[in-house]
């Protein structure tokens, strides 16, 4: 199978500055090569312990730690992901966290066991789905990709999930299907 990753707990102390250098390069396919400077800015209305996160999600780019990118290794060398370092406005690089960016946007969905509605906006599909079913596996050997069908969504294989439960990261849902109207029947592993 693959799995749809969301965070288990809301998230909103971090808030993502759109002044960030080059962040839109985050959303392509493929490697980037120029330089990008990525930068947050922390909610002093929350009370927050990031050490206890290992993925934070956020309005931007998705935010991992220092434990997950050592568990993305293999990928990094494949060249599924990049990672670059995560500045806080009016302070310095937040260390032990990354801005992790996914190389390969892949067809993630199982379309034929979907609901779903598709509009075409400049040559681009969009899926509004009620339910979204994941394939059983990807198109070709990837481990982690962006969903071609769901702007943002992250998926990865079934290796993947097993390697970051092992590793115990933690507030994390991996979802196999997707009811967006009545989450009691979505299908998911919760760490």
């Amino acid at each position: 199978m693959i799995f749809a990753i969301y965070p288990k707990s809301e998230q909103k102390f971090l808030k993502f500055d759109w002044n960030s250098v080059n962040y839109q390069l985050l959303d392509n396919e493929g490697k980037i090569s120029q330089g990008v400077q990525l930068i947050y800015e922390l909610n002093p209305n929350k009370s927050y312990s990031l050490n206890r996160y290992d993925f934070l999600f956020t309005v931007g780019p998705l935010i991992v730690s220092q434990k997950v990118k050592e568990i993305l290794k293999p990928e990094q060398e494949a060249g599924f992901v990049q990672f670059f370092p995560v500045n806080i406005k009016n302070q310095k690089v937040l260390d032990g966290f990354y801005v992790v960016h996914i190389t390969n946007h892949e067809n993630t969905t199982d379309l034929n066991n979907s609901i779903y509605e598709k509009d075409e906006w400049d040559d681009e599909e969009e899926y509004q789905f009620s339910i979204q079913k994941f394939k059983e596996s990807f198109d070709w050997d990837v481990s982690i990709a962006k969903s071609k069908e769901k702007f943002a969504q992250i998926v990865v294989n079934d290796n993947l999930k097993d390697r970051l439960i092992s590793a115990g990261v933690r507030d994390l849902i991996f979802y196999t299907k997707i009811d967006y109207i009545n989450d009691e029947n979505s299908e998911f592993v919760l760490v």
